[in-house]
């Protein structure tokens, strides 16, 4: 009669234990239940899009998951050859970056199980004075439990400092465009064309080192929108 015990260790056994004459003889397999094809770490993390003034630095990033340990390629407008770069592990970084440092850039990670593959594409301009540029992305819906921490990220490329404040719209009944004009009047200190809005939209404060960042503590219902 076979009797069955399992261990857990880095790779699992399944360890066979047979009686005969009051000795037990154990053999044991390996068990490759544990591998897995690549997956990244943190998928809402990769960025679609970046853009950059020249002569910035550029950070591509795509930390991934797997076993066996995946290897990852990566690409510019679909070829091998990037140019001035520096490689880490899950990372490519540009300095001094050129506008003809832009294109698609995609990472693709593989290992036996499979391949996945994720693809930024980067526009580097002149530094011209424009405009602030807001990520695509940033800032993004955040859902938390009551009375957690969360923040939100502004996200913004801009050759001058740029001056951010934050502001939240109470009455969703208001078109979304009128309430921003408010904003928009707010920020450069003139009076709104129409002032019994104002009580609609409500200056919120950041820190000043970090003017991009808001955080919350402790929230309520009241920070819903």
């Amino acid at each position: 009669m076979l009797n069955y015990k399992v261990e857990q260790e880095r790779t699992a056994k399944l360890r066979y234990v047979k009686k005969t004459d009051g000795l037990d003889i154990e053999q044991e397999s390996k068990n490759s239940s544990n591998e897995g094809a690549p997956e990244f770490k943190n998928i809402k993390k990769l960025e679609d899009n970046i853009h950059k003034p020249s002569g910035s630095s550029v950070q591509l990033m795509c930390p991934a998951t797997g076993n066996p340990i995946p290897t990852i390629t990566w690409t510019r407008n679909n070829e091998r050859t990037i140019g001035r770069v520096s490689y880490k592990k899950w990372s490519i970084q540009m300095d001094d970056a050129t506008t003809e440092d832009s294109g698609v850039y995609k990472c693709t990670i593989c290992n036996k199980l499979g391949c996945i593959e994720h693809s930024t594409k980067v526009t580097i301009r002149d530094r011209l004075r424009s405009p602030p540029i807001i990520s695509d992305k940033f800032p993004q819906n955040q859902t938390v439990l009551a009375h957690n921490s969360t923040y939100l990220e502004c996200r913004v490329v801009s050759d001058l400092e740029p001056s951010i404040k934050w502001f939240r719209y109470v009455n969703q009944n208001v078109p979304i465009k009128q309430l921003e004009q408010v904003a928009l009047k707010l920020v450069n200190k003139s009076p709104p064309n129409n002032s019994s809005l104002l009580e609609n939209v409500i200056t919120l404060t950041a820190e000043p080192d970090r003017p991009n960042i808001l955080n919350f503590t402790n929230v309520t219902h009241r920070e819903e929108l």
